[in-house]
């Protein structure tokens, strides 16, 4: 019995399973915080000392001390967001005015009305304005046409919501009060206007949407084939778009320095946050990114499930109402689970230690990452897309060109308004070509059906797939080394 739990203690001993569990023990404080269990700073700070004097000492507990910590620092994390959102739910249920900034670009929502979200939030009472914390959805009629950054009057009646923000305004009356005159928001207006220069519509805003996420201009008819044909997600703020741009950097200046290479890849994560906002799945992308990033540099491993939960405990201790009810975060991590989990243990199980061609590994992880998130969309939307799988393969393999040619399009846009049609011609060819071949699925009569699964269904399905999963690694263990690490 002595070697098993030898075998057992040398295994959790290890730095990397260590810092698993610390991941894993702060993400289910936080779900038990939303939950309503409470703790005291006095019970985390015994957790943290205890769990340092018996890792310096490597003791058989050390794990199990450790989750428990882990376990106290999120709960105390998910209490103190909790509590920063008293203030704005008093005024729940009240005729509010309030003032805000924009998160992200307008997009357009029932009934002809503007959407978007505003933080930054000052609500006025009796001329006073009162600074509380919290995310607002705003719907409502704007006279002025409204960018990220801008200042805003809202005025209208708060409600409860759903999602990643803590209230809602429906048929608010908006007024713009200040623009952002940043150099950043110039400069992403002049963008936009060089890109609206250079290509006509609707290739214009599907560039702008792969780019930045921007769906505000995209026409109703090509949202609705995107939806039919389960490609919404590329034209959304994605975390795919922003980990193409970053691996493309970095291959193409290692060549030359690794310094510059690393140099170069966080700065356009940087800026591509900042042109983007930060929604859950940029910023998993973003962290995933620089973490893999930092491996590279200084030639460390970093496994897959590291990734994993290192990414989602980071993303949803800087905002815990991504682990509460944001279900983009829950669908991004699901096919980010089939991409570094999933997808491997495939292709080991096919290729063993040969490996594959790019475009038969972007095909192996698209069919691994539709696998992981489809039940989620089945619970939460009842829609059944049959041509998401063809539909992604073919698209996603254009993606990286058309987000590099759309680029220099609307670079040209801005700085060679006379000649911009050289420089547009290519992102006008591969954009065109993208619109025939969506509007080509999205016409088949059972491109989408309606299907739903129940919350216990789900369940059973991911059950499901955890126990081939389990069989799967258990039979290519020994080709998984080549595929254990997410740096390439």
């Amino acid at each position: 019995m002595a070697l098993p739990w030898a075998r057992l203690a040398s295994f959790l001993g290890r730095r990397s399973i260590l810092l698993q569990l610390i991941a894993l023990g702060f993400l289910a404080g936080l779900v038990l915080a939303r939950l309503g269990v409470v703790t005291h700073w006095q019970y985390v700070a015994a957790a943290v000392v205890l769990s340092v004097v018996v890792t310096l000492r490597k003791s058989p507990v050390a794990w199990f001390v450790l989750l428990v910590a882990a376990l106290q620092l999120g709960i105390l994390r998910g209490q103190a967001v909790l509590a920063s959102f008293a203030e704005l739910r008093e005024h729940i249920g009240e005729d509010v005015v309030m003032v805000g900034r924009l998160e992200d670009d307008t997009t357009a929502a029932r009934q002809y009305q503007t959407e978007f979200h505003i933080s930054d939030i000052h609500i006025l009472q009796d001329g006073e304005p009162e600074a509380v914390d919290g995310r607002v959805v705003v719907r409502g009629f704007a006279e002025a046409t409204l960018q990220r950054g801008d200042v805003v009057r809202v005025e209208g009646k708060l409600t409860q919501s759903l999602g990643n923000n803590q209230a809602q305004i429906s048929y608010a009356e908006i007024k713009l009060i200040g623009e952002d005159r940043t150099i950043l928001g110039r400069a992403r207006n002049a963008f936009f206007a060089g890109n609206r220069t250079a290509l006509p519509e609707p290739q214009a805003s599907l560039g702008m949407g792969f780019l930045v996420g921007l769906r505000a201009l995209l026409p109703e008819t090509l949202l609705n084939n995107l939806s039919a044909t389960g490609l919404t997600h590329i034209v959304a703020a994605s975390g795919y778009n922003l980990t193409v741009l970053v691996r493309l950097t970095r291959r193409l200046l290692a060549k030359h320095s690794k310094f510059i290479a690393t140099a170069t890849a966080v700065g356009l994560i940087v800026g591509f946050m900042a042109a983007t906002g930060i929604s859950p799945s940029i910023f998993r992308a973003a962290v995933v990114s620089g973490l893999s990033l930092a491996a590279w540099y200084w030639g460390r491993p970093i496994t897959a499930w590291m990734v994993l939960l290192f990414s989602a405990a980071v993303t949803a201790g800087a905002n815990p109402t991504y682990i509460w009810q944001d279900i983009g975060w829950y669908l991004s991590f699901a096919a980010f689970f089939g991409v570094l989990i999933i997808a491997p243990t495939i292709t080991a199980r096919l290729y063993q230690e040969r490996q594959p061609g790019a475009l038969t590994q972007l095909l192996i992880e698209t069919f691994c990452a539709q696998i992981m998130a489809l039940p989620i969309i089945m619970l939460i939307f009842d829609e059944l897309s049959l041509l998401a799988l063809p539909a992604n393969m073919i698209i996603l393999p254009f993606i990286p060109f058309a987000m590099l040619l759309t680029f220099v399009a609307a670079l040209g846009g801005v700085f060679a308004p006379a000649i911009v049609g050289w420089f547009a011609w290519p992102a006008d060819w591969v954009l065109t070509t993208m619109l025939y071949i969506i509007d080509w699925l999205a016409g088949v009569p059972w491109a989408s059906i309606q299907l739903s699964l129940s919350a216990w269904q789900l369940v059973g399905v991911y059950g499901a797939i955890g126990i081939w999963l389990t069989v799967m690694r258990l039979r290519v263990r020994g080709s998984m080394d080549t595929y254990k690490t997410v740096i390439d």
